[in-house]
């Protein structure tokens, strides 16, 4: 399934459509394909693109970085794993250095407790509540017809 500029400016809207490059949609393409992310990064691009809104500062690519970040950990990848293979370019800078990927761990820290990574995190963390409030309000109905 390929994402073309079109679909992905349609769906994300015409205010916020001048986030969504050529360049942008290439990186996601690329993604669907890698079996750390499937297809289920394009919904959460999309999902989650409101966060934009709040500060432009961020950009595109801070914020394509911090979701394939959230998501490899949210995939089970450590945070050393998930931020080496978002930034494996930092990874090379520690090698020239004569340090490794276990000398990793604070930057890995501080990315993950970054304001970009926590906010994709909090729009994810949906309450069940919400998701299942049609059920609560079947079993209150189920309950009222019991007694």
């Amino acid at each position: 399934m390929a994402v073309t500029l079109q679909l992905l400016q349609d769906q994300v809207g015409k205010k916020k459509a001048h986030y969504v490059t050529q360049e942008t949609v290439n990186e996601i393409n690329r993604l669907i394909e890698d079996p750390d992310y499937g297809e289920e990064f394009l919904d959460q691009y999309i999902s989650y693109f409101n966060i934009l809104d709040e500060t432009s500062a961020w950009g595109t690519k801070k914020y394509i970085n911090a979701l394939k970040f959230f998501c490899l950990v949210e995939g089970g990848h450590s945070l050393v794993n998930a931020y080496v293979k978002v930034f494996p370019h930092r990874l090379e800078a520690r090698y020239a250095k004569g340090q490794g990927k276990s000398d990793m761990g604070g930057e890995a820290s501080r990315y993950n407790a970054s304001k970009l990574v926590n906010e994709i995190r909090k729009v994810a963390s949906v309450p069940v509540q919400l998701i299942h409030r049609h059920l609560l309000h079947e079993a209150i109905m189920v309950n009222a017809k019991l007694m």
